[in-house]
């Protein structure tokens, strides 16, 4: 009897764009994170406080950490060399008066180190410690100018305003968690291996890196067969040197 076999699904081209939303790449994080320059220039007395989103949107793309782990950070939990993720906010507390709890799973208390050409993440740490004055949480580190943590539905409310800035993208990349894959995607392209990301991110399932690590690649590999179709054929093969 003949071995049954199963033709592999060749993905879409629209199944490729939606692997590729599911993230913001370098140079749409770029765009992103201008588009928000420009309107804090129109804020005003709002002004400060559109920076600190800005700026925590920016760390969390840069370090991959969940919107927790990043809420939750103290700067007695940061140094030079990286931070210390061994706990997150509690969303059953407030942001006025935060309380931390265990991390997701044991996996995800873990040291992050910073990436060796990242020194903007230390800028942004440096930042908050200059302008976090308010007396109020004064070792969180992600906080309004009143000193109250930023809630994950201010800083997914925030994200959403710059849609329509942005109208290639899906609704569903604009929150906080798409800044984890992000992450994740980056570090992929970069050649770190899914075990890498794995300590990294602090999973202790596999599967989501996994799947994620495999949609980068088969979207890079689709990416060239692009470009290879686009470059000019030869008219005429000569011979051989």
């Amino acid at each position: 009897m003949s071995e049954l076999r199963i033709k592999k699904h060749k993905k879409t081209q629209s199944e490729y764009d939606k692997l590729k939303d599911k993230c913001f790449f370098s140079e749409q994080m770029e765009v992103l994170l201008n588009h928000m320059k420009e309107f804090e220039k129109t804020q005003n007395a709002k002004q400060e406080d559109c920076v600190r989103k800005r700026l925590f949107i920016e760390f969390t793309y840069l370090n991959g950490n969940r919107y927790g782990e990043g809420a939750g950070l103290k700067f007695s939990t940061v140094n030079h060399g990286g931070i210390w993720i061994k706990d997150q906010y509690s969303r059953k507390s407030s942001v006025k008066n935060p309380i931390n709890k265990q991390t997701k799973t044991l996996t995800s208390r873990r040291i992050k180190a910073f990436e060796n050409d990242d020194t903007r993440s230390k800028e942004i740490i440096q930042w908050f410690l200059d302008h976090n004055n308010s007396g109020i949480n004064d070792d969180y580190i992600f906080v309004r100018k009143n000193g109250h943590l930023l809630s994950d539905d201010t800083m997914n409310r925030y994200l959403h305003r710059f849609e329509k800035q942005m109208p290639d993208k899906l609704s569903s990349s604009f929150v906080m968690h798409s800044l984890r894959h992000s992450y994740t995607t980056r570090r992929a392209e970069a050649g770190d291996t899914e075990t890498e990301i794995m300590a990294k991110v602090g999973h202790a399932n596999p599967n989501l890196v996994h799947t994620l690590y495999t949609h980068v690649r088969d979207t890079l590999k689709f990416d060239e067969q692009k470009k290879f179709k686009k470059q000019p054929r030869l008219l005429k093969i000569g011979k051989s040197a």
